[in-house]
């Protein structure tokens, strides 16, 4: 399981849009996945954490409906994901 926080894998999932990363090294539906499940181990009961987690069961991973779910997460939260000004460059920064 991950140990990213939400906001990194946010930077990596825009960092990947920008660049254009040919692998799912840097991101990838199961990043957000392994939050959701972090989450909701800790006691965040969202209904839509919840959702994002069970897509870890499918066979195959729809990352169009991983991002669908966390973008309503986002939503809900008032979150917005880093624009492509400041994720590359702010990544490293954290780390």
């Amino acid at each position: 399981m991950s140990n990213l926080s939400l906001d990194e894998i946010l930077s990596l999932y825009r960092f990947n849009q920008y660049y254009g990363s040919p692998s799912e090294y840097f991101y990838s539906s199961g990043l957000i996945i392994d939050w959701a499940e972090k989450q909701v181990m800790q006691g965040d009961d969202s209904e839509i954490l919840l959702i994002i987690a069970s897509l870890g069961l499918d066979k195959k991973i729809d990352s169009d409906e991983v991002m669908t779910y966390l973008k309503r997460y986002l939503s809900e939260k008032n979150i917005s994901i880093p624009s492509t000004d400041e994720s590359p460059n702010d990544f490293g920064k954290n780390h």
